[in-house]
């Protein structure tokens, strides 16, 4: 004669697994994770492109909380520091270093965001990342650092100048910045490109 105590328990044990099963599959496939919702983001490109980036930032930083994986968020966080100059270049390529890492993974829609294809994206990202050594490089003149250091930074510029014209060849501030950083590194440049002598923290800077 079987106890019904035990027969019981039998019978709620495989349900227990069953149901530990379905919620690491529900967990796994990524149904715990909230929705992407740009509104946000979309915002806060919005007030960038007003150069009202101390406003924008917060709704990037709440945008992240949610989707922190999310490189369009990384580029424009960096965005938001790029114009302040030194120390917060430090943070723009950091952050616009993420940007790139995470955009590495795989190809995913921009344009809803960036009004930007994937390429034309990744190119800009490239840009901006290539003038925040070109403004590291200009903040080392102000502070008389010495050229084997402040070079470098040319060279990273450079770097990302070459990876941003891969994305897109057909760019012209990419080429601008080509050119410059060639006469700079090799000869002696004629002209500075614009972007290199706004005053940090310009409304119009980036």
């Amino acid at each position: 004669m079987k106890r019904r105590g035990s027969s019981t328990r039998h019978g709620i044990q495989p349900l227990l697994a069953y149901c530990c099963l379905v919620c690491a599959v529900v967990f796994f496939a990524g149904c715990g994770r909230p929705a992407y919702d740009p509104g946000l983001l979309k915002q806060a490109a919005a007030l960038g492109e007003e150069q009202r980036w101390d406003e924008a930032r917060p709704f990037i930083k709440a945008h992240l909380v949610r989707h922190p994986d999310d490189p369009i968020a990384h580029y424009y966080y960096g965005l938001s520091y790029l114009h302040l100059g030194a120390p917060q270049l430090t943070l723009a390529e950091g952050e616009l270093l993420t940007a790139q890492a995470l955009l590495s993974r795989d190809i995913i829609p921009t344009e809803e965001v960036t009004g930007m294809e994937y390429f034309k994206f990744k190119g800009v990202l490239h840009q901006k990342t290539a003038l925040v050594y070109m403004r590291a490089f200009r903040e080392a003149l102000r502070f008389n650092v010495p050229p084997e250091y402040s070079r470098e930074l040319l060279i990273k510029a450079a770097e990302q100048v070459d990876l941003g014209l891969k994305c897109n060849p057909a760019s012209v501030p990419l080429k601008e910045y080509r050119d410059f950083l060639q006469e700079t590194l090799h000869g002696t440049p004629e002209k500075q490109p614009e972007v290199m002598t706004r005053a940090p923290g310009s409304g119009s800077s980036i």
